[in-house]
């Protein structure tokens, strides 16, 4: 089984990648973390991804294709399934990862997409809050009480990361709308895409994914 998860920032789609990796025992793979593993290795697309964000730009789709091919070719990936947690970004990925995916003679089983209401998204990311004594991660308009400025556990600062703020979190919204919603519609062309709700609480989620992979496998 091999597994696309797309969802606009604070659908949960990492939390929810993670819980279904361990379920299928698929390789959980995200872009973000195989960049980082890129440039601390200093491998040869990681030392130009790095020169890329240094000079204020994105990291290329080529650079970023490059390494999901690296990535596949790994020992670690022969003869299982994988989850890509929010890669292809843009229909230009798409057609770089059908090449990929064609030339190691592999092929997608399933695209989901966690389809979450704006305002809740909204409430996810304006909420975010990390404790920079423990790092532990809150969202302070779900707590039902308590102190919103201090960590509930070790009594920390609770701090907002920067791409948190509201003029970020409606910029992020809006390329997601802009760059990845195309992305559903050639999966959905194809005959690959579900969509799940993604609001509500993680365990609700997971189990409405857990449904429809037992209804489509």
């Amino acid at each position: 089984m091999n597994i696309v998860l797309l969802g606009p920032p604070g659908s949960g789609k990492g939390t929810q990648a993670d819980l279904l990796a361990k379920r299928y025992q698929l390789v959980h793979i995200s872009t973000g973390d195989i960049l980082r593993q890129a440039m601390n290795a200093r491998t040869a697309l990681g030392i130009q991804a790095e020169a890329q964000i240094k000079a204020g730009q994105l990291v290329s789709d080529d650079i970023v294709s490059g390494l999901v091919g690296e990535r596949l070719r790994t020992p670690a990936m022969q003869g299982g399934g994988f989850l890509f947690d929010g890669y292809p970004r843009n229909g230009n990925q798409v057609y770089q990862f059908d090449a990929i995916l064609a030339k190691q003679q592999l092929a997608l089983s399933h695209v989901i997409s966690l389809e979450v209401s704006e305002q809740t998204l909204l409430q996810r990311l304006l909420g975010r809050r990390t404790c920079d004594g423990c790092g532990r991660t809150v969202n302070i308009n779900l707590q039902q009480a308590g102190n919103k400025q201090s960590c509930q556990v070790c009594g920390g600062e609770l701090i907002q990361r920067v791409d948190d703020d509201e003029a970020i979190v409606q910029k992020r919204l809006s390329v997601y709308q802009s760059e990845t919603r195309p992305v559903l519609n050639i999966y959905g062309e194809r005959g690959l895409l579900h969509t799940v709700c993604g609001d509500g609480k993680v365990d609700e989620v997971f189990q409405h994914l857990v449904s429809l992979l037992s209804d489509v496998l």
